[in-house]
């Protein structure tokens, strides 16, 4: 949590990723590729509004 604004996601998204089911070590790999970690993060958000 404590890194992850230096690969420009929010402590709030990678708390959305851990609520959807990944897991720490899964968000760490992700961090170091921004692409992923960008797609996660929007398949995250629209999971969670269909949810809603």
């Amino acid at each position: 949590m404590e890194y992850c604004g230096t690969f420009g996601v929010s402590e709030e998204e990678v708390e959305l990723l851990l609520e959807v089911g990944y897991d720490p070590d899964e968000i760490e790999e992700l961090l170091m590729d921004t692409a992923a970690i960008e797609e996660a993060i929007s398949e995250a958000k629209t999971l969670l509004q269909c949810e809603a």
